[in-house]
C-alpha cells in the first residue's frame, strides 16, 4: 500500500510515532544500501558514545548529545563534512569514555532533525546508515575520533526453508506485545510485513525492554539468518518473563480482590448482627472470654493456645457451627482448677468407694486397684 501522508491514520502515526513513520514514508530505509565501492568503506568518523542505546541501520531512533566529547565530535562532523559514528559503552557509567569503554561495532549516523534544549544539551533523531566495525584508533581527545570500515547490509529475502522461522519469530514477536502494551500495535504490523530477516531482526530488537549487550550481539552479527536465530531467542526469553510477571500480577490481584471480597463479607456480616442485636453480645463473650483468660493461673503455654483459639473465635460469624465448638473448648480450660492447692484431708477413700459403684458396675478388681491407689495416695501424702 503506497504511503498517503494525508490518510488520517497515518498523519495521527506520524505525530505518535515519527520513528517508525519515516521509515514507511521512505521506502530506502527499508531496503539494504547497495554495495559500496572500496574507497567508500573507509571512513573516518567522530564518535558519539552512548550510554544505553544502540542504533540500527534503516531506523531512525531519538538520541540526546549532553556530554562534552558528543558535542566535540557533532561539531567536528558538522565543520569537516563526516559521517558520525554511534558506538554503545561497555559500562553507562564512565563519563568520559576511551576507546577501550567502547564496543568495537557501531553506526553510522546522519541526523535528520536536531533540537535545542533548555538545559543546553541537545536532542537529535538519527537515522542509521551501515553497521560499522572500528579499524584504527585517530585519537581520543578532545573527542573520539577512529577509522571505521561499512558493512553494507547484505540483501537476502525470505526463501522457501527460512519462511518457519519467519513465522515463529512473528508469533512470539505478537505474544510478546500482547504482555507487553508499550511496544505500539505499529511495530508489529511493520514486522508483519518486512521482507528480509535483517530489517526485521533489527526493527524487533529496537523495540524490546532488553538488555544493552544482546541489543550489541544483533548489531554484531552479520548474517541475517543468523541475526533472526539469535532474535528468536531473545523474543522467546522476554516472553518467558512476562508470562511470569502477567502471572505474579494475576495472582497477587486475586489475593487483592478475595482479601477486598473477605473484608466486605465480613461488614455485611457485621451490619447484620448490629441490626439483629447479634453482634454487641457475641462481642462482649469474647471480651469476656479474653478477660477470664488472662485473670486465669493456666500456664503460659496452655495460656498462648487458649488467646490464638480466642482469635479464631472472633472471627467466626456468631451462627458458624464451629462457634459453638471453640467457645465450648476454651469455657472447658477455663473451668479447670489451674493452680488450686491439694488438699490431702479431702481425700475419702469411702466416699471414692460409693462413687465407684454408682457410676460404673462391675469391674471389681479394676475398682479395688483404683481404691488402693487412693489409700496409699493418702498415707504417703507428699512423698509420693
Amino acid at each position: 500500500m503506497p504511503y498517503d501522508p494525508n490518510d488520517p491514520f497515518m498523519r495521527r502515526f506520524n505525530e505518535d510515532f515519527p520513528i517508525l513513520s519515516a521509515t514507511m514514508q521512505n521506502p530506502d530505509m527499508q531496503t539494504p544500501r547497495p554495495d559500496l565501492d572500496e574507497d567508500d568503506l573507509i571512513q573516518e568518523y567522530p564518535v558519539i558514545p552512548s550510554r544505553d542505546i544502540v542504533i540500527y541501520p534503516r531506523m531512525v531512533t531519538p538520541i540526546f548529545i549532553g556530554r562534552d566529547v558528543s558535542r566535540r565530535a557533532l561539531e567536528a562532523a558538522q565543520d569537516e563534512d563526516l559521517p558520525l559514528l554511534v558506538v554503545a559503552q561497555r559500562d553507562p557509567t564512565v563519563e568520559s569514555p576511551t576507546m577501550d569503554d567502547l564496543f568495537v561495532m557501531g553506526t553510522e549516523i546522519t541526523i535528520e532533525r536536531m533540537l535545542r534544549m533548555p538545559d543546553g544539551t541537545q536532542s537529535a533523531f538519527a537515522h542509521g546508515e551501515y553497521r560499522v566495525e572500528i579499524m584504527e584508533i585517530i585519537h581520543e581527545r578532545p573527542y573520539l575520533r577512529v577509522l571505521g570500515r561499512r558493512i553494507p547490509e547484505r540483501a537476502a529475502p525470505f526463501e522457501n526453508e527460512d519462511e518457519m522461522l519467519r513465522r515463529a519469530v512473528l508469533v512470539l514477536f505478537e505474544k510478546v506485545t500482547f504482555f507487553n502494551p508499550s511496544i505500539p500495535e505499529e511495530v508489529l504490523i511493520a514486522a508483519m510485513n518486512a521482507d528480509d530477516p535483517g530489517w526485521l531482526s533489527d526493527l524487533i530488537i529496537s523495540s524490546l525492554p532488553i538488555p544493552l549487550d544482546r541489543r550489541q550481539q544483533i548489531l554484531e552479527t552479520l548474517d541475517p539468518m543468523e541475526r533472526l536465530r539469535k532474535t528468536s531467542i531473545f523474543l522467546a526469553e522476554e516472553l518467558d518473563v512476562l508470562e511470569l510477571e502477567n502471572e505474579i500480577h494475576e495472582q497477587v490481584q486475586r489475593k487483592m480482590e478475595d482479601s477486598q471480597r473477605e473484608y466486605f463479607l465480613r461488614e455485611q456480616m457485621r451490619v447484620i448482627q448490629a441490626e439483629l442485636g447479634e453482634g454487641d453480645e457475641f462481642s462482649r463473650e469474647v471480651v469476656e472470654l479474653r478477660e477470664r483468660i488472662q485473670a486465669s493461673a493456666m500456664p503460659e503455654e496452655v495460656k498462648a493456645k487458649a488467646n490464638k483459639e480466642l482469635g479464631r473465635l472472633s472471627a467466626m460469624p456468631p451462627m458458624a457451627p464451629e462457634t459453638n465448638i471453640v467457645r465450648t473448648y476454651l469455657d472447658w480450660l477455663l473451668d479447670l482448677p489451674w493452680g488450686a492447692p491439694e488438699d490431702e484431708e479431702a481425700i475419702d477413700i469411702d466416699r471414692a468407694e460409693e462413687v465407684l459403684e454408682a457410676y460404673h458396675y462391675g469391674l471389681k478388681k479394676a475398682k479395688e486397684r483404683i481404691l488402693k491407689h487412693i489409700a496409699v495416695r493418702k498415707l504417703a501424702g507428699d512423698n509420693m
